[in-house]
């Protein structure tokens, strides 16, 4: 045995924003990490254009497409119908606020490292495709400056530097994307800067007419919260003229909620927004040059304070950083002990919110919660806005997105989420996947674009009859999509399966927790990881498994089968079924084991085999699972220390063991 053995492990990124976590991170969190890291180098982005229909190649390309060119030469406003402009939406992003994680890197030549927004751009497009049967193109942009730029920047101090350098870029990036717009009818400007917007905006407003400009950040976050808000109104019996309430943070997401809680009748004047510097009140001079908080401090009187705002206040929504409520708990329990009955409590901070539900209701168990986070109850998440809104755009042919579209798509996930039997305080809006959206959201939206004037099909002014006839007609779209959604959905489960069979035929041992799931939903992986048998050994003999417990697992070469987790998890599952307590027990010690074995797979392969050593006559006298064990527990939080919260919530009479570096 080598005691000085490296064990393979996921480990979290050496980052400003992981190291501030590390000690409090779940393992169910931190097996997220591994297993998103582990997707991505076992197939990467899995993002492909397809065929609705068999290519016929000599009318879509040679000889016979030349007539569509030339007609299109002769008739150019006839590309809207002739092209596929109008089914297809971008993601853009200049990578400069991604998630909540801030900016790629810059390089000294004041370029930003735009890739490393990519995967949240193909996630992006993907629930665009996944949500509403939108086909969507994931960009990144680096903005280069020019030599007469970075000369210029050489010859300012260190912040006006940094400014100058985002503006030249913000500009740079719309005018690539203002290049690129005449392919594309809905464009989604995505993790850009909240003060770049105005600028970008300003840059892409040539385009109005001629194609959809929209940014999730900012209006996708307003009309999903403003969703969650009118289903917690009408849980609550409040109407909007009467709700008073804070916004924390100023940045683009806030300025989205800000402009929907509005666009819905909450007044100005009851709403109270802060940034990095305090209020922001009508005597705050230092924001003249900032769209937004110009408007977000109309009607606050100077002086205001926030806790004194707070007191009988109905909802608190963070917006900023983390930190703005979990810097100062104490102040955060203060100011939610404050508020209203009832009260709405969202902190919305991605892709960590802070507050937890668990964290609220020991504070205020009568307050709503809602986040961008889908581990927890009521996702306020712009993924289930901006599907249905691009595909709502798409099918109008709307060449611009009016707040009536916006209000159509608050209202029409609202609706969707009173349809469900758990409609109520723990189901405020719907799932993303819910496939009654395309009506309710994107058809809602569609309709709105007709009567705003905005879309191409109807002109400015359409007649009552033009309404008439693109009601009838979007109805026929809406089943069409509806049918569409479904179809892909149901096959790309089976392609999924198929894929991996194909691209891994020697590896290829998909795991459910269940058996009820086998076969209907996802496996918790189609792929085991990969084990080195030096590196299980090394723990198995720490658990004191001996030799003879794992030959049945090994090839003729001596390495470990590929499929081996899977066949020690398969074993465990016997053991969950049923409605006893035991059964139950089981069921939480395997999802523990799994997770652990996506943090480190070694570890959970040696620990699945104990597990199966941990016979019921043998419970009552040493505990009824492999971590009551003192000398498999002491291995456990000394590899996964993490793992320590989810093994003592779980399971009840754990040996005390003490704390392990979670940092190691």
């Amino acid at each position: 045995m080598n005691p000085s053995l490296i064990i393979s492990r996921y480990h979290l990124p050496g980052t400003e924003y992981f190291n501030g976590m590390r000690a409090a991170m779940p393992l169910e969190t931190l097996a997220g990490y591994a297993e998103s890291y582990r997707r991505a180098t076992l197939y990467g982005p899995n993002l492909r254009n397809e065929m609705d229909v068999p290519l016929s190649g000599s009318h879509e390309y040679s000889p016979f497409g030349a007539g569509i060119v030339e007609r299109i030469r002769e008739f150019p406003e006839e590309a809207h119908h002739l092209t596929g402009r109008w089914q297809r939406a971008l993601v853009a992003s200049p990578a400069t606020a991604i998630l909540g994680l801030g900016s790629a890197s810059v390089s000294r030549d004041e370029v930003i490292r735009a890739e490393a927004a990519d995967v949240i751009m193909q996630g992006k497009a993907k629930f665009f495709l996944e949500t509403a049967g939108v086909s969507a193109t994931p960009l990144c942009f680096r903005s280069y400056l020019t030599k007469d730029q970075l000369e210029a920047l050489d010859r300012l101090d260190n912040s006006r530097r940094k400014n100058q350098a985002r503006i030249w870029r913000a500009l740079n990036f719309a005018e690539a994307v203002k290049a690129i717009a005449c392919n594309f009818g809905f464009i989604n400007i995505e993790d850009a800067q909240g003060r770049d917007l105005p600028l970008i905006f300003g840059v892409l407003e040539c385009l109005a007419g001629e194609c959809a400009i929209w940014s999730d950040d900012k209006q996708g976050t307003g009309v999903i919260t403003a969703a969650g808000f009118l289903s917690w109104m009408k849980v609550t019996n409040r109407k909007p003229e009467n709700c008073r309430g804070i916004i924390l943070g100023a940045g683009a997401g806030a300025m989205g909620v800000y402009d929907e809680l509005v666009n819905h009748g909450i007044l100005p004047e009851n709403i109270l927004v802060t940034d990095s510097k305090g209020v922001l009140h009508e005597g705050r001079a230092d924001v003249e040059d900032d769209e937004y908080k110009r408007r977000m401090r109309h009607g606050i009187k100077e002086g205001a304070e926030l806790e004194e705002f707070a007191r009988g206040a109905d909802f608190v929504v963070n917006l900023g950083a983390k930190e703005s409520l979990t810097d100062d708990l104490a102040r955060t329990e203060i100011i939610a002990r404050a508020l209203a009955p009832n009260p709405l409590f969202a902190p919305m901070t991605n892709p960590e919110p802070g507050v937890t539900p668990d964290m609220l209701a020991a504070v205020r168990p009568d307050a709503h919660y809602g986040s961008g986070n889908q581990q927890y109850i009521n996702t306020f998440n712009n993924f289930t806005a901006f599907g249905q809104i691009g595909a709502g755009v798409l099918m109008s042919m709307a060449g611009a997105v009016t707040p009536g579209m916006t209000k159509a798509a608050a209202l029409g996930i609202s609706r969707v989420a009173e349809m469900d039997p758990r409609f109520g305080k723990n189901h405020l809006v719907p799932k993303a996947t819910d496939i009654r959206l395309i009506e309710h959201e994107a058809g809602s939206v569609a309709r709105a674009a007709a009567r705003d004037g905005v879309s191409l099909r109807t002109g400015k002014l359409p007649t009552s009859a033009q309404l008439e006839r693109f009601d009838a007609e979007i109805s026929e779209m809406v089943r069409f999509r509806t049918a569409f959604v479904q179809n892909h959905r149901d096959e790309a489960d089976a392609r999924g399966r198929k894929y991996f069979e194909m691209r891994y035929p020697d590896r290829f041992a998909p795991f459910y927790l269940s058996d009820e799931r086998e076969g209907e939903g996802r496996p918790e992986y189609y792929v085991p990881p990969e084990i080195e048998r030096t590196e299980f050994e090394h723990l198995a003999r720490q658990l004191a498994l001996k030799e003879e417990r794992w030959q049945r697992l090994l090839l003729e070469d001596g390495r470990l089968h590929p499929k081996a987790l899977t066949t020690v998890l398969n074993e465990l599952k016997p053991a969950t079924r049923g409605e006893s307590e035991q059964a139950k027990i089981a069921y939480r010690e395997l999802c523990v084991i799994v997770n652990i074995a996506t943090v480190c797979p070694a570890l959970g392969l040696a620990l699945a085999l104990r597990r199966t050593r941990v016979r019921p006559e043998n419970a009552e006298k040493k505990g009824p699972t492999v971590f009551h064990r003192e000398a498999i527990l002491s291995v456990v939080l000394r590899e996964v220390p993490e793992a320590r919260k989810a093994i003592y919530s779980s399971f009840h009479s754990i040996p005390e063991i003490g704390h392990y570096n979670v940092g190691k």
